[in-house]
């Protein structure tokens, strides 16, 4: 299976079409099959347990914690092996039941744009309405590099989401409770020139296995509640958690960091440089402003969408997998006209794209507000490449 290339001038909706089947259908057979995803999981797990131990120095307790932040309710598994074996399951079923989207090149760079202006406050207008779908997987045309704990980088490929039952703080103590809103998996692709030799002995591993690798592996889990089921104002309640969670990382990631450094003294890590910047992620929640910034553009006039040609080989991979082949694809709305505005023939070379603006937008007969993004579209011929690394600043009213 082969991702579509990197460079936009390569990217083509068919093929992103015929990727995102592949790699979902891919990623749910080895979530239901591997034992190795199952143990994958059970290290993300023992990630936030620890953040978690550190401040109730319950091993139990902070296991539960975790698991009601994602949406679980009591009884919780004893261990972490079996909540991971949950997981494993349940994150299976939620892949192959989501609706499909891709995004070209272009649209992928407003939303992440677009993403960059939005903060925590923001995520907490959220309500069912803002979604395109209840259930949806969005994979992206290529890698979004996101910086966690110091200087490892997360190669985020495709974000899923589920309206259910999450966890949400309790402004009165800080303890999480259930609320509806939307569950959030992230799903990560190494590119092969960053492989390190622990990543290969994965992937023979599960090779041996008979479940290859697939091109999406889960990352991590996330929530947000609904704006209309939040217990209250968790504004400091967040900046809290948010405080103990970077805390924990760090002192995780310098642990994983030297047992990683042990096992690789005998060989040098390979890599390469990829276009585009490093997005910082130091809270852990660009992937859930991400999808925000994603939701908000569908339901406004700057994304255009058309649903991917359905063939017989995605029918077949759809029939054997129990996925369905619909695939939508989210495309930038560009527009007309000359580039300048001016009467004048230029032969222009690239595209770009224009100035956003972010406005929380009050609507009196609902009672809320809305996030609206206006502004952002591409100047210049539609056949010309977007120009890298061109700075979209953002109005906040």
């Amino acid at each position: 299976m082969v991702a579509p290339g990197s460079n936009a001038q390569r990217w083509s909706a068919a093929g992103a079409a015929r990727f995102a089947r592949e790699a979902r259908a891919a990623a749910a057979v080895y979530l239901r099959r591997s034992t190795l995803a199952v143990e994958q999981i059970e290290f993300l797990l023992r990630t936030g347990m620890h953040v978690y131990h550190r401040t109730h120095g319950d091993v139990r307790r902070a296991l539960a914690q975790v698991l009601a932040g994602c949406g679980y309710a009591a009884p919780f598994p004893d261990d972490a092996m079996a909540a991971a074996r949950m997981v494993a399951h349940d994150e299976a079923q939620r892949l192959s039941r989501a609706q499909l989207y891709v995004v070209s090149p272009d649209m992928a760079d407003v939303v992440a744009a677009a993403a960059r202006t939005l903060t925590g406050e923001d995520l907490d207008l959220l309500e069912a309405d803002d979604l395109p779908s209840p259930t949806g997987c969005l994979v992206l045309p290529e890698v979004m590099w996101l910086r966690r704990v110091g200087d490892d980088l997360i190669a985020s490929r495709a974000l899923a989401w589920n309206v259910g039952t999450v966890g949400q703080l309790d402004p009165a103590d800080g303890g999480i409770r259930p609320g509806t809103g939307v569950r959030v998996s992230g799903f990560y692709d190494t590119p092969s020139s960053t492989l390190t030799r622990l990543d290969l002995a994965a992937a023979e591993r599960a090779r041996r296995e008979g479940v290859p690798l697939p091109p999406l592996l889960l990352e991590g889990i996330a929530s947000q509640v609904f704006r209309s089921a939040a217990l209250g104002d968790a504004a400091a309640a967040g900046e809290r958690h948010r405080q103990r969670m970077r805390a924990g990382m760090r002192e995780f990631g310098e642990l994983v960091n030297a047992a990683e450094a042990r096992q690789l003294a005998a060989g040098p890590v390979v890599g390469e440089h990829t276009p585009g910047s490093v997005i910082e992620d130091p809270d852990f929640d660009f992937t859930a402003r991400y999808l925000y910034a994603f939701w908000r553009l569908c339901e406004q006039k700057i994304a255009t969408s058309e649903p991917a040609p359905v063939n017989h080989t995605a029918r077949v991979l759809a029939q054997r997998t129990g996925t369905d082949p619909d695939v939508r694809i989210i495309r930038m709305r560009s527009h007309a006209g000359d580039p300048t505005g001016e009467h004048r023939r230029v032969n222009w070379h690239h595209r770009w794209v224009v100035q956003i603006h972010k406005v929380r937008q009050w609507y009196p007969a609902q009672q809320r507000h809305k996030i609206i993004l206006m502004g952002p579209y591409v100047k210049g011929p539609a056949d010309k490449p977007l120009l890298d690394g061109t700075v979209v600043r953002a109005l906040v009213r």
